[in-house]
C-alpha cells in the first residue's frame, strides 16, 4: 500500500562544468534512495532548466540556516561560528 502523505528526502545537488570556459553547468545528485548517486533524478533535474534556475535562487545558506536557529535559541552571534566541521558554540 502506498502512503500519500508528504515525505521528505534529503537530497544533495553538486554543480559541475566541463572544464570549458563555455560549457553549462550540470547538476549531479546524491541521495539514498538509488545509493547515493541518484541517476534518475540527476537525469529529471537536468532535463529541465526551470529546475536549475529555481535551486540557484535558493538563498538559505547553511550559515543563515544555523545562525537563524540560534538566534532563536537566544544566542547572539558572537556566542557562535560555523567551520568546515559544522557550528561551534563558544563558552
Amino acid at each position: 500500500m502506498l502512503n500519500r502523505e508528504p515525505a521528505y528526502l534529503p537530497v544533495y545537488f553538486v554543480e559541475a562544468r566541463e572544464n570549458k570556459p563555455a560549457s553549462m553547468p550540470k547538476l549531479l545528485v546524491f541521495s539514498q534512495v538509488r545509493g547515493l548517486h541518484d541517476t534518475v533524478l540527476e537525469e529529471a533535474v537536468n532535463r529541465e532548466p526551470a529546475v536549475y534556475r529555481a535551486l540557484k535562487a535558493k538563498t538559505d545558506s547553511r550559515a543563515e540556516a544555523v545562525g537563524r536557529y540560534f538566534e532563536l535559541s537566544g544566542l547572539k552571534k558572537d556566542d557562535w561560528y560555523l567551520n568546515e566541521n559544522g557550528p561551534w558554540a563558544r563558552r
